[in-house]
């Protein structure tokens, strides 16, 4: 890992604020769907918000920080 690290020329940080905003694409992506999917067919969209990893764990984290 190291050595990509030199080869490339990045640093820690970089690697994290990358992670981190690759996470966050990835999370308005999964929403960009739903929203296409809710105006095609309203089960698909039901069916792909019950069943979806990430939109699941957005949420528990949503309810968990909103309860402070």
């Amino acid at each position: 890992m190291k050595k990509i690290i030199k080869e490339f020329k990045l640093s820690y940080k970089n690697m994290i604020l990358g992670g981190f905003f690759g996470i966050l694409r990835g999370i308005l992506l999964v929403f960009f769907f739903l929203l296409i999917f809710h105006y095609f067919n309203e089960k698909n969209y039901n069916f792909y918000k019950s069943h979806s990893i990430l939109i699941s764990i957005f949420l528990t984290l949503k309810s968990f920080f909103y309860s402070f």
